[in-house]
């Protein structure tokens, strides 16, 4: 089991220069990627879009890839637009602020320096494999959470399935309360009802109180729901939150049902479980 929450970070030197890669990924309904890239890199985006997609599957996912390069001339080129656009934003900051002496510190800001474009080549298969490295190290992550979520997920459903047990004790009384009062009603009446139309309105009636199938179901569910976890269905976040609306079901029906206090606190600590097994679902992959 995998989290959708996940860190991995990785770092690669390649000729003099530096690369830090970081991937965030957090719950998301479907596959969201943000890319943030140097300018010399943005060539390869779709590539690093497509391996993420590939490899994480699900969840809101941010790469952000950082390049430290020392200003080597006669191998990079001073981009004099970017330059600018930063000395003007810092003068529209300070108005008449002499920033002559700030000109170090401007030339070591994001896409100053561009790298030769006939060189992006001979540093991607660096850069590339720094990136495999960081989704490793992220799909570690997802793997920790996925098993601590696991765990807390075996916790909640032994909630549930306690709470059932209990149910099961608690019906036959309840049972037999509703066969007094139906007995005490039939006696009262039935010398003022059609005898077999009487019969018929007890049996629907005691129907309508049966809590049986709901029980047999959500025990069903249940166990549906701990042999998914331990599957390698590829999609098992979004089929395990749809086994907890059935049970979500089934216990509201038990709950309007049963008329009975024992049964109702049973049902209130049931919901309460499930609403957390809801929360650990929408993260798991």
């Amino acid at each position: 089991m995998r989290s959708m929450t996940g860190y991995g970070q990785a770092e690669t030197e390649i000729q003099g220069r530096i690369y830090r890669v970081e991937i965030r990924s957090v719950n998301a309904k479907y596959n969201d990627i943000n890319l943030r890239l140097p300018q010399s890199f943005r060539s390869k985006e779709m590539d690093i879009r497509k391996r993420l997609q590939t490899r994480l599957r699900r969840g809101k996912i941010q790469l952000t890839l950082n390049e430290e390069i020392s200003p080597d001339l006669a191998r990079l080129q001073l981009n004099e637009g970017v330059l600018e656009t930063y000395r003007k934003k810092l003068q529209n900051l300070y108005p008449g602020a002499d920033i002559n002496h700030l000109l170090p510190a401007l030339l070591r800001l994001p896409d100053v320096w561009q790298t030769p474009e006939e060189d992006i080549e001979s540093l991607w298969a660096g850069v590339e494999a720094a990136i495999e490295r960081a989704i490793a190290a992220l799909d570690d992550y997802r793997m920790k959470e996925g098993a601590s979520i696991f765990a807390d997920l075996e916790k909640h459903l032994e909630v549930i399935r306690g709470c059932l047990e209990q149910i099961e004790k608690l019906d036959p009384e309840r049972m037999e309360k509703i066969r007094k009062r139906l007995h005490k009603l039939t006696a009262d009446i039935k010398d003022q009802a059609d005898p077999a139309r009487l019969e018929l309105e007890l049996l629907l009636f005691a129907d309508k109180l049966d809590i049986n199938e709901e029980k047999q179901r959500l025990r069903h569910h249940l166990d549906y729901f701990v042999q998914t976890m331990r599957s390698d269905h590829s999609e098992k976040g979004k089929k395990l939150n749809f086994i907890a609306q059935e049970m979500g079901r089934e216990i509201n029906t038990i709950g309007s049902k049963a008329n009975d206090a024992g049964i109702q606190k049973c049902v209130v600590e049931m919901k309460e479980a499930l609403e957390k097994i809801k929360e650990q679902t929408a993260n798991i992959l």
